[in-house]
């Protein structure tokens, strides 16, 4: 299998898919992609030409498809009941489905692979997306890949969505983190010096340095201050 960009000629075999990601959709209880025409053609039309559309291909068969975008989503702008987990720049994925053919084979974990390595290679921090209340399985996704529930977010038609949050690059040299406890001199907001196998800290006040693990920092950290 391989993932690629999507083209023209992909297009009917992609409205193909999109035809039983809705079924799939109705059959647990959820209204999201039903009675409209969304995602239609010419919005896959719009997705291919924006080299922004990929599609995971087995053989000659469209095995799954995602967009992923590069701008800042307008509705995401406002969110309820919580918050994003940074404000670091962003790629949101849209649009995920997969063949019924090739349902139960784990293969929502090639596009999420996918996706997060491009935001490593483009030196993109984080990852969101969004989804319906209803759409258990890719919630179920989401959770074991530790996206971050993050709070709910509107679309343009005033409907309610799930927004989450992945960080993907969670620590960057000159980031300021303020950590659950001080250090001696009574301050406890840190600049980033160095990132390897372990992260060198200075503090603001005194300039001591420290290392700690990735995951003794994200134990202790309190806060992301920028």
């Amino acid at each position: 299998m391989q993932i690629r960009l999507s083209d023209n000629k992909d297009i009917e075999k992609i409205m193909s898919l999109f035809d039983e990601a809705k079924k799939f959709i109705a059959s647990y209880g959820s209204d999201q992609w039903q009675g409209d025409e969304y995602p239609s053609e010419d919005l896959v039309i719009e997705d291919i030409n924006s080299s922004s559309s990929y599609v995971l291909e087995d053989d000659e068969n469209i095995a799954g498809y995602m967009y992923i975008s590069l701008e800042k989503e307008k509705c995401y702008e406002v969110i309820k009941n919580g918050k994003w987990e940074s404000d670091f720049d962003y790629m949101t994925i849209h649009r995920l489905a997969l063949s019924d053919k090739y349902r139960g084979n784990n293969l929502s974990k090639l596009l999420f692979d996918f996706a997060e390595n491009l935001a490593k290679e483009k030196n993109i921090r984080s990852i969101r997306i969004d989804t319906h209340n209803m759409n258990l399985p890719l919630k179920s996704i989401l959770k074991k890949r530790r996206y971050k529930k993050c709070g709910v977010i509107f679309l343009e038609s005033g409907e309610e969505r799930q927004a989450y949050e992945k960080l993907i690059i969670p620590f960057w040299v000159n980031d300021k983190v303020e950590l659950r406890k001080s250090h001696p001199c009574g301050c406890n907001i840190f600049d980033i010096k160095r990132i390897g196998m372990d992260i060198k800290l200075e503090c603001t006040k005194c300039n001591a340095q420290i290392w700690l693990s990735r995951t003794d920092l994200e134990k202790r950290l309190k806060k992301r201050l920028n």
